[in-house]
């Protein structure tokens, strides 16, 4: 004790002598601080050594309160206090700026380019939030944030990013996933194997986008279309009315519409068009009419899964700046652009406008590509003619929401849907919001309907059962077409294709099933025909490394890819080497053989028991050890195995390029197979009318030419209010005959809009 006892009378005799040099000093500063502290009413953060403060210097005391000062100064928050006075107030320490981590400054960065944007970011095996994406993240996701740093922080595993992803996405957020753009075998070799992983910005996604990788073609099911609507705006001869063209886009399954009408200033037109899409998205000029702003609010009010709206610059409607943007983009490929661009100089301007907007929206998620083929355009009014409700209408038949809650129980779409796809449920919501009004496709339909259940076969029903199998290949066939997809995901649509083109095949060569219906005959023949090429592309892969994502192992043939072939010999060759070092190796530890050994994940150890560790030279790196043995790497060994890590990562970065080579010359086909999908979901549809058809009660109307005006109905029943009706009510059937010889017809109690 008395060495401690000595050390501490030393400092105490050091501060006395300190005390006496300085002790003038120290009073004038406490007298003038004591004089500051009463002109400026005795606020709480004197200077001075005030008596209430025992035990700490004015020094002390005044570092304390600085790193307050700086602490609340940084999160936002302004103190009135005085600054410090006297020589001794502000401490060279605390004069020092806040350092952002590597991290934090990349963050930072890629935030201030994308400040909409809630991002995450990849960081080893889990993806981060950061700042106020963090607390949101929290409050949207229910997980933890905590201080980590200089900002909150929030984190989720990288394996349900996904899941995270899209609940973000439905909560109406624009999301950007933030990769590292650089592996930890090829940063250690490269140039700046000292700073931190590079990052950017990937992937972006809003509710009409959700395409890519990191989604799961099973998990959001998106059966009634989510449809991303551009709204454009120009003058019009006709007096208190704009001309309004519209253009909606399925992103997920490839589908363009577009319309264009005169707009009165009460919005009825475009309110019916939005009715009648159920858009998810809308983009609009940040100058819009206050008609079409005041439409698209009621809109966005009324809708229960929420409508995300996005204000452009009135330039990306400009017409002759969509031009130069579409030419561009069709020219980029073929170098001609004649036939895309004949095709819409052919529209109306405003609805080139409306192209173009969404052209460049498209551009920031990479999914502009579904803008490609011009000849999928399609006006919304169809090639046969159909019935065309105004939004009034659409919301009291209750076609696809009941006007009670707003849900779709209880609406027409919940009574007749019994579709087996999400593709094929997509087709039967386009056909109820716009039917059919002529006679000839309404007879089709019909005729398909009755083939299905006049059948005795059991081929209708098994076909049911295969379908409900089948994954949302029109939404996969999409996400192959921007190259967003997984080698499993790809892999499990070819399969599907190959397996419905089979299937078909045998049923159009069927003649127990009797099929008379042209529609039907058609749907077989067209899904046979399409899909003839699918077996080529799914022989090009091993199906046990597609199904694990092994992107090294994809392919069964790389003759065609050479690149590949020549960066998998060199990983073959650096294992040859290491091979062979296992003779020099055994020589060196004096044993006959030698193999080496895997732990925790680490090969290429060289384990040696703790009895021969005097025969293991010292320049070998140890890598770890147990009590009974310890491992290493000869120099040798470890040059060899980085250099194959190294090979190994070339590897992987070669084939994803092969990959997307692949993916591209999948799409080639991209328009016969949408087609073959239309095919597909149209038997679907069939099947769900036929299924409605077999209950109880239903008939098959018939249709007569136009010049006979009869309307008749013999013991009628509403589908959606039978269904409403307890069991100890009972329903009261009703006749109707409407022709020029009657035409009175007392209806009573709800009828559902007439």
């Amino acid at each position: 004790m008395a060495p401690n006892i000595r050390a501490i009378m030393r400092r105490r005799a050091a501060a006395k002598r300190s005390e006496g040099d300085d002790g003038t000093s120290c009073k004038v500063r406490k007298k003038q601080c004591t004089k500051a502290d009463h002109e400026a009413a005795s606020t709480s953060s004197s200077c001075a050594s005030a008596p209430s403060h025992k035990g700490l210097s004015a020094r002390d005391l005044n570092k304390v309160r600085n790193r307050l000062h700086a602490r609340f100064s940084a999160s936002g928050q302004t103190s009135k206090d005085p600054l410090p006075c006297g020589e001794d107030a502000v401490d060279d320490s605390d004069k020092k700026q806040t350092s952002y981590t590597p991290l934090e400054s990349q963050v930072i960065a890629i935030k201030a380019r994308h400040p909409d944007t809630v991002l995450m970011v990849e960081c080893g095996y889990r993806f981060r939030f950061f700042g106020e994406d963090a607390e949101l993240a929290s409050r949207e996701l229910h997980i933890m944030c905590t201080q980590s740093h200089h900002f909150p922080t929030a984190s989720v595993p990288a394996h349900r990013v996904g899941v995270h992803l899209e609940r973000l996405v439905s909560l109406g957020h624009k999301v950007g996933i933030v990769r590292q753009t650089e592996s930890a075998a090829l940063k250690s070799v490269g140039a700046s194997k000292s700073t931190v992983f590079s990052r950017e910005l990937s992937a972006l996604f809003t509710k009409s986008t959700l395409v890519g990788e990191d989604l799961q073609l099973s998990g959001q099911c998106q059966s009634t279309g989510a449809y991303l609507v551009s709204v454009g705006e120009s003058e019009c001869t006709t007096p208190n009315h704009v001309l309004v063209g519209i253009v909606a886009v399925q992103p997920t399954t490839g589908e363009v519409l577009y319309d264009s009408f005169q707009e009165s200033s009460g919005g009825g037109e475009l309110e019916q068009r939005l009715e009648s899409l159920q858009p998810v998205e809308i983009v609009l000029s940040e100058k819009s009419s206050p008609t079409v702003l005041r439409t698209v609010a009621s809109y966005q009010s009324l809708s229960r899964e929420g409508v995300r709206v996005e204000h452009l610059s009135p330039s990306q409607f400009d017409l002759s700046a969509s031009l130069d943007a579409l030419t561009k983009f069709y020219r980029r490929d073929s170098g001609e652009s004649k036939g895309e661009l004949a095709t819409l100089m052919a529209l109306p301007p405003v609805v080139v406008c409306c192209i173009g907007s969404l052209l460049g929206y498209l551009a920031t998620f990479k999914l502009e590509e579904v803008l490609r083929d011009v000849s999928r355009f399609t006006a919304m009014a169809g090639e046969c003619r159909r019935m065309a409700f105004t939004s009034a209408t659409l919301r009291r038949l209750d076609l696809f929401r009941n006007s009670l809650d707003g849900t779709s129980r209880g609406s027409l779409l919940d009574v007749m849907d019994h579709t087996a796809t999400a593709f094929g449920r997509r087709l039967l919501f386009s056909w109820l919001g716009q039917p059919l009004a002529d006679l000839g496709a309404i007879i089709e339909r019909q005729d398909a309907v009755e083939d299905i259940l006049s059948s005795g076969s059991t081929a209708f029903s098994d076909l049911r059962k295969f379908l409900s199998r089948m994954p949302d290949v029109q939404r996969g066939l999409c996400a192959i077409l921007h190259k967003k997809v997984k080698p499993s995901d790809a892999f499990e649509i070819l399969t599907s294709l190959a397996s419905v083109r089979d299937l078909f095949s045998s049923l159009q060569n069927d003649l127990t099933l009797g099929v008379r219906s042209a529609a039907l005959k058609t749907c077989f023949l067209d899904a046979t025909e399409l899909l003839a090429d699918v077996g080529c592309h799914l022989r090009c892969l091993d199906a046990q490394a597609a199904r694990s994502n092994n992107m090294a192992g994809l392919f069964t043939d790389l003759s065609h890819w050479p690149d590949l072939m020549q960066r998998k010999q060199d990983v073959i060759n650096t294992e040859e080497k290491l091979v062979a070092l296992k003779k020099t190796i055994a020589g060196q530890l004096g044993l006959l053989t030698f193999d080496y050994k895997t732990v925790s994940g680490m090969p290429y150890l060289i384990e040696v028991p703790t009895r021969r560790l005097s025969s293991v030279p010292s320049n070998w790196l140890k890598i770890s050890s147990t009590k009974t043995a310890e491992r290493f790497r000869s120099p040798a060994v470890d040059s060899l195995y980085k250099g194959l890590c190294v090979g190994q990562e070339l590897v992987l970065v070669e084939s994803r390029k092969t990959w997307n080579a692949f993916l591209g010359e999948v799409s080639q086909g991209y328009n016969n197979y949408q087609r073959a999908v239309r095919a597909i979901a149209t038997v679907d549809c069939f099947l769900s009318l036929a299924r409605t058809a077999s209950q109880y009660g239903y008939c098959r109307p018939q249709m007569l030419p136009k010049e006979r005006r009869v309307f008749r109905i013999t013991k009628g029943r509403h589908p959606i209010l039978e269904q409403r009706v307890t069991a100890t009510s009972q329903y009261v059937c009703n006749d109707t005959d409407l022709s020029e010889d009657l035409r009175c017809c007392v209806i009573t109690g709800p009828n559902m809009g007439g």
